[in-house]
């Protein structure tokens, strides 16, 4: 059986300024899109389950299907770990496969009776 929730939280969001200018969606003055992820602010926090899914807010599906292995892992860690010590699952640092702006996210197992 699997452990109920992991915790998602945005650590940065980042824009690969070089590869930005080079690469990114060209604007109508000539320019290219240098920003960084619309979806993600660090800080930002999600749960995901495997019955409710990633809540919280929107969430990237892109983003969502890189990390899915990860979570479903970590879900596995926790279920293997008795309540009360699955804070001692070191967090997973994770990010999108988005080339020009990645987002990096810490995973982590959470208590039963744990809040966002």
């Amino acid at each position: 059986m699997f452990a109920n929730r992991i915790r998602i939280t945005v650590v940065k969001a980042d824009v690969m300024e070089d590869l930005a200018a080079q690469y990114g969606q060209l604007q109508s003055d000539g320019t290219r899109t240098t920003h960084p992820c619309p979806f993600f602010h660090p800080g930002d926090k999600f749960i995901f389950s495997l019955k409710g899914g990633i809540t919280g807010g929107n969430f990237c599906e892109m983003a969502k299907n890189d990390l899915f292995t990860m979570m479903t892992g970590l879900l596995g860690k926790g279920a293997a770990t008795p309540a009360g010590e699955k804070k001692n699952i070191p967090p997973e640092i994770c990010c999108c496969s988005d080339g020009l702006r990645p987002v990096f996210f810490k995973l982590e197992v959470m208590e039963p009776d744990e809040e966002l």
